[in-house]
């Protein structure tokens, strides 16, 4: 878990935001830095997580939300299959927002 959370690190941008090729993308991943944000929640039980990689993620998260409420994913995912139906629109938003409930006590 360790080696996987390191690795990990390496996919974060400056703003926060994850994304397949790291820096070298134009943007961030909603989707891809929602299921980081969830995934370190989870480890944290297990490794050493810094609380302020997950904060980060989640400040790039809210500032993307869109007036309706929506989160709209302004960058790219190549393992889509792994998405399971939520690359978009409302299942991408319900998918964002059990990401945020999970992690709301770093919100605050």
């Amino acid at each position: 878990m360790e080696v996987g959370y390191q690795r990990e690190l390496t996919y974060q941008r400056d703003d926060g935001s994850f994304s397949a090729f790291g820096k070298n993308d134009d943007s961030g991943s909603m989707w891809l830095t929602a299921f980081v944000a969830k995934s370190f929640h989870q480890a944290r039980d297990h490794i050493y997580v810094d609380q302020a990689t997950i904060k980060k993620a989640l400040r790039w998260i809210l500032l993307q939300q869109g007036e309706d409420g929506s989160f709209p994913e302004p960058g790219r995912v190549i393992h889509t299959d792994m998405q399971g139906g939520a690359a978009g629109g409302i299942p991408l938003t319900a998918y964002t927002l059990v990401s945020l409930l999970e992690n709301r006590r770093k919100l605050s």
